[in-house]
């Protein structure tokens, strides 16, 4: 069984979540359960005009609204059950990332939606 090797600490990083807290307004209201922004505009571009970075990924999650400040939406994304590709995971654990935005909000059908951007700062080259 392969481990995991040690990663540095991601950074938090206001503009990636500055990002993540405008698609949280833009969806979660109307329920939409998507990467890309609700006129369309996919969620590269959407992050790279809020936060400068460009080099990115992004995961998203849905649940009925939990009291645990977002620790649920964490553990499925770690978990990354029923997800063949195990993207939520291989973002996470993807040593090129080097900054998180994070952001919790309302959502209009299952109650609570998670958007989790990451970026690569050039400068920590």
């Amino acid at each position: 069984m392969a481990k995991q090797k040690p990663l540095a600490a991601l950074k938090w990083n206001d503009a990636l979540t500055k990002a993540a807290e405008f698609h949280n307004a833009d969806t979660g209201p109307k329920g939409l359960k998507q990467h890309s922004s609700s006129d369309g505009t996919s969620f590269y571009a959407r992050v790279e005009r809020l936060s400068g970075f460009f080099i990115t990924a992004e995961n998203l999650d849905w649940v009925e609204f939990t009291k645990d400040k977002g620790k649920r939406h964490l553990l499925r994304f770690v978990i990354d059950d029923g997800v063949p590709s195990r993207g939520h995971r291989t973002n996470i654990y993807n040593p090129m990332f080097t900054d998180v935005g994070i952001a919790l909000g309302p959502h209009a059908v299952t109650g609570q939606m998670l958007t989790m951007d990451f970026g690569f700062d050039f400068g920590s080259l």
